[in-house]
């Protein structure tokens, strides 16, 4: 029976492969003659340093001329130029070998220090250097003539270089202290053999692939996995040599002889139904599915999942039980793997690994009812499984550029997801990679004090108030719209501080029954029912008279209030009033004084957004007289902030403001001037009913004084008047 297995989360991070060949300093110009070469099909390295100095192990001469080539081993381009010096020049006295991959927590350090350090990717390593890799970790080092070692975790192994410059060409040597190390010898080894010294035993490896293990007990297993020549001896009295063939292993207990070789155990074979592509989505990535067929002689399986189609580059690695015969990895990101399984058997013994698998992930987004893209919280690097990935209904895939995305119906670029339930999304790009999407569509629910809400009873020619919770698992819409049916209107959703939403719903006084729709963008969330109901009918001896309301109480100011009304009052201009045309020749310049008394009558216009808060327009005329008694009248236009008390029907007030103040009259009289006044005043309203108030204000209308630079003088005004109240509503209550 297949089993789920959940080992461990993908790194996050993308490993990169930046091998570089460790070269001298470019030579200065002029100190040695240089040519140009082109680069044929077929050229590497090794031919062409055969081919101009005789010798197919000086490609260290064509690094160090051409720093720019990038990793190795290099893939040469046709019609690309290197640049050669006509003579051989004196080998390098480069590093032994490079850190060229690691993932996680890879230590180093040299013989002559105690202090482990970060072994980063392209660090130098020197005979006696000691690497070590932590748990979960993985790390790949590259030697001088592109041979390679792969680390698993807690591996230890020294680096060593010969002595001299024939022993450095011939053989590359390496003591694995603990752990398991992979070796792939390199195009440019030319047949040189890689030394690897253990506790127990010296394996001698010669191109291929092998695996090199010791494990807690200090036993040594070298296994043979094909295109190699392996050889094995024991570190006590016995120096029995073993030859290892291919797809063999020989183990070595300590101070014994190497065992027999005997077969390696057959990897597994994958299952037909393993899906080669997956769909990431951004943030949280991709969870990637395979499976196979259980190899009877298997104790327990090693998965890898690597960059490189030869393994190498690995991403992560780990071992499962027997039992498991199916891997699911979490948080890949886009990008193209490959996936191999290995058998390990009652002995330890560890299989070649299968043809790798190889799995492309492409990139897509999910997009919720709100427009928003979906945030999703990265795969924690734990080892848990991540929790299934639940959309809400109305979410939108966005598929991968070229991709088209369906659920048992049609295809699409942007795949609506609306039917409820898991559901198993099948993407196809145009190079014809089929890819899967495994997630959850959680359809919508409305809750009110935490049960589901499906009517709203409502008294017609009233109002109904209800705070409702709107959610699709996790997901909460980041707006709200409701549509209400004929003879209902509704307000727009607030949002509650708690985070719910509150719906406010008028019925006419023939509403009908009829679904309050609720929205966000283009999807339905949902429906709530509307239950009209007709005002009780109570037999008039049972009706009991409502509460008294005290008057005082009665007709508050309210939110949202207009106010029209007029005024009838008196002023008393100011003895030094700058109101007047000048007159050439004319006494004073024709200025006369007004008689200290005058009618005062205009015309208010207010609006109150708050109960204790509003704004007023004013238009007034005052006829007055001068001390000749000639007519003169005065006239004003202004507004001003307006603060009231508002709790009760008698509301005291303040104010102040700014607008003009003018004169007409005849030239012998005061002439025609208009001057810029400020005014503040005081004040009582009394709303005598729902639609009625009267008002008391006293003013100082402050203006310029007679004269140049004398400063300002003030006027008095007394104002009595009636305004008419509107907006308050049916119910006259404050708000």
């Amino acid at each position: 029976m297949t089993r789920r297995w959940f080992a461990w989360p993908l790194a996050a991070a993308l490993l990169g492969w930046p091998l570089a060949v460790v070269a001298a300093p470019l030579p200065e110009a002029g100190t040695v003659e240089t040519f140009e070469y082109t680069i044929v099909e077929g050229d590497t390295c090794a031919a062409i340093s055969k081919r101009f100095y005789g010798d197919s192990k000086r490609y260290d001469i064509i690094h160090q001329y051409n720093p720019g080539m990038g990793p190795t081993p290099h893939h040469l381009e046709p019609g690309r130029t290197l640049r050669l010096p006509r003579v051989a020049t004196a080998r390098d006295s480069g590093p032994d070998a490079e850190v060229t991959g690691a993932r996680r927590s890879v230590e180093a350090r040299p013989a002559s220090e105690e202090r482990w350090s970060a072994a980063e990717i392209g660090l130098d390593l020197f005979r006696g250097w000691r690497v070590n890799t932590l748990a979960r970790a993985w790390a790949e080092l590259t030697f001088r003539d592109t041979s390679v070692l792969e680390l698993r975790e807690n591996t230890l192994v020294i680096i060593y270089g010969a002595t001299s410059t024939t022993a450095r060409r011939s053989t590359t040597r390496a003591t694995l202290d603990r752990g398991a190390l992979r070796s792939r010898l390199g195009e440019l080894s030319g047949g040189a053999a890689l030394a690897v010294e253990t506790p127990s035993a010296e394996a001698q490896l010669q191109g291929g692939r092998t695996l090199v293990t010791v494990d807690d007990t200090g036993t040594s297993r070298v296994a043979n996995h094909g295109g190699a020549k392996a050889s094995v001896r024991g570190r006590g009295r016995s120096r029995k040599k073993v030859v290892v063939a291919e797809r063999m292993g020989s183990k070595v207990e300590p101070s014994r002889a190497p065992s027999k070789p005997q077969p390696l155990p057959p990897p597994p074979s994958w299952s037909s139904d393993t899906p080669g592509g997956f769909v990431a989505i951004s943030g949280r990535g991709a969870t990637v599915s395979a499976s196979w067929v259980a190899e009877p002689k298997a104790v327990k399986y090693r998965v890898e999942l690597a960059r490189k189609p030869d393994g190498r580059d690995v991403v992560t690695d780990a071992e499962a039980p027997r039992e498991t015969t199916r891997v699911e990895l979490y948080g890949l990101p886009p990008g193209t793997y490959y996936l191999s399984v290995a058998s390990i058997d009652a002995d330890g013994f560890e299989s070649p690994p299968t043809e790798p698998r190889a799995i492309t992930v492409t990139g897509g987004a999910l997009v919720l009812p709100d427009g928003s893209e979906a945030v999703l919280p990265a795969v924690a690097d734990d080892g848990t499984a991540p929790p299934p990935l639940r959309v809400a209904a109305g979410t939108v895939l966005r598929a991968p550029a070229g991709t088209r995305c369906s659920a048992d119906g049609d295809a699409s670029e942007a795949l609506s997801l609306g039917a409820a339930g898991p559901a198993l999304l099948h993407c196809r790009g145009e190079d014809g990679l089929d890819a899967v999407l495994a997630l959850e569509v959680v359809p919508w629910s409305i809750q009110a004090a935490g049960a589901a809400i499906e009517t709203l009873p409502i008294e017609r020619g009233a109002s109904a108030s209800v705070v409702i919770d709107v959610a699709a698992g996790e997901v909460t819409p980041a707006a709200l719209e409701a549509v209400a049916p004929a003879g209902y209107r509704v307000e727009a959703p607030q949002r509650e501080a708690a985070g719910g939403w509150r719906l406010v719903v008028h019925a006419d006084t023939d509403a009908a029954a009829g679904p309050l729709r609720l929205r966000t963008g283009a999807v339905e969330l949902g429906t709530i029912a509307l239950a009209p109901q007709s005002p009780p009918i109570t037999p008039e001896a049972a009706i009991e008279p409502p509460p008294p309301t005290r008057w005082i109480e009665r007709w508050t100011p309210v939110r949202g209030q207009w106010e029209l009304g007029l005024w009838l009052g008196a002023m008393v201009p100011s003895g030094n009033l700058e109101l007047f045309r000048p007159r050439a020749g004319a006494p004073d310049q024709g200025w006369t004084r007004l008689r200290r008394g005058a009618a005062d009558l205009g015309l208010r216009a207010g609006w109150f957004p708050l109960r204790v808060f509003g704004l007023e327009l004013e238009g007034g005329l005052m006829p007055a007289r001068t001390i000749g008694d000639k007519p003169a009248t005065l006239f004003t236009v202004r507004g001003h902030a307006i603060a009231r008390l508002g709790l009760s029907n008698v509301t005291p007030f303040v104010l102040a403001g700014a607008g003009l103040v003018g004169v007409s009259s005849k030239s012998s009289a005061l002439g025609r001037d208009v001057d810029a006044a400020l005014h503040v005043g005081a004040g009582m309203a009394v709303f005598v009913h729902r639609y009625v108030a009267l008002r008391l204000d006293v003013r100082d209308v402050i203006t310029a004084k007679r004269g140049i630079h004398t400063g300002i003088t003030s006027s008095f005004e007394a104002l009595g008047g009636v305004s008419v109240t509107l907006g308050r509503g049916r119910a006259g209550a404050r708000r």
